[in-house]
């Protein structure tokens, strides 16, 4: 499956892995999506955006550009895994070279003990 997103961060040269997994609409969770595609919770990073489509949303190829919050958490890992821009398909890649891509900025978002999400300000 290539989306909008695979298709923009190929034409970068920016290396990744899909992982893909099977939508249960009872539990969208990151924690659901880590345990699906065997990594830690705290890897795993859910798109949020106010008043765009639910589900299967990438920070990368949005039809509009919008400012990318990343919780500093992302740093720790080699790689994170982030919506590919389809349900049931993960990307994992470098978090820094999620900025190569998009206008990310780090931050300290979460107060959970594994943060799962960045957001998108919409």
């Amino acid at each position: 499956m290539k989306t909008n997103a695979l298709r923009i961060i190929e034409k970068l040269g920016i290396p990744y892995e899909i992982r893909e997994y099977a939508v249960d609409e009872n539990d969208l969770s990151a924690t659901h999506v880590a345990s699906d595609i065997g990594l830690p919770s705290g890897q795993v990073f859910k798109t949020l955006v106010a008043g765009y489509v639910r589900g299967g949303v990438s920070p990368v190829g949005t039809k509009k550009r919008f400012p990318v919050f990343l919780d500093k958490s992302a740093l720790d890992w080699p790689f994170i895994s982030l919506s590919a821009g389809a349900r049931g398909c993960q990307m994992l890649l470098n978090p820094a070279d999620l900025g190569k891509v998009v206008d990310v900025q780090i931050q300290k978002i979460s107060k959970l003990s594994e943060p799962l999400f960045f957001g998108i300000k919409g």
